[in-house]
């Protein structure tokens, strides 16, 4: 993670909370009727608001970053998925990846809070 960086802290717990809120949905699809899903719903509801922020970030930023270092943040940091696999389905090698990734970061944070826009067009 780049230290310093407040767009990858932000992108870095939407990654963690991706992976956590899919660890839940498979627990609670295990075992249905065992009361997991009653007991971790507010949990889960959390990791989705998170998810869903970090992706309006993106989706906002997407105009300044390109759509191609979106895709790539899109695919690390909300779908979770390792370098190796980004690269795989952007068709870039993964140090290409990191390397797109830190500039739409940096330029993210350049721009700051006030300049990206959500995807519903409101200041981030």
């Amino acid at each position: 993670m780049r230290e310093g960086s407040p767009t990858a802290r932000r992108l870095e717990r939407a990654r963690r909370a991706a992976v956590d809120l899919r660890r839940m949905e498979r627990a609670a699809a295990k075992a249905p009727g065992d009361g997991f899903a009653d007991a971790s719903a507010e949990a889960r509801e959390r990791c989705g608001a998170e998810v869903a922020d970090a992706d309006r970030a993106i989706w906002g930023a997407e105009g300044a970053v390109g759509p191609a270092a979106a895709s790539i943040l899109r695919l690390r940091y909300l779908d979770a998925l390792t370098w190796r696999q980004v690269a795989a389905a952007v068709g870039m090698s993964p140090s290409r990846c990191r390397t797109r990734a830190d500039a739409a970061m940096d330029l993210m944070d350049a721009l700051g809070p006030g300049r990206v826009k959500d995807g519903d067009g409101d200041a981030t």
